[in-house]
């Protein structure tokens, strides 16, 4: 970024974090089932427990819905 940061917010720095994501070569096997979800999508989610600290995923996803 060539223009200094203002205020930083969450909103403006996850498309960086996607576009960052993006770039991440996929190293899965292809043949595997669980790759119903591409692997930005795998670690936005893992960013997002992370964000919110919830104790395990059965909380996270309920707090989702």
């Amino acid at each position: 970024m060539s223009r200094p940061i203002e205020t930083l917010r969450l909103s403006q720095l996850l498309p960086l974090v996607r576009e960052s994501f993006d770039q991440i070569p996929e190293w899965r096997q292809d043949a595997a089932a669980a790759l119903t979800y591409p692997l930005a999508d795998v670690l936005m989610s893992g960013l997002a427990m992370m964000l919110v600290q919830d104790p395990s995923m059965l909380e996270f996803q309920r707090r989702l819905h």
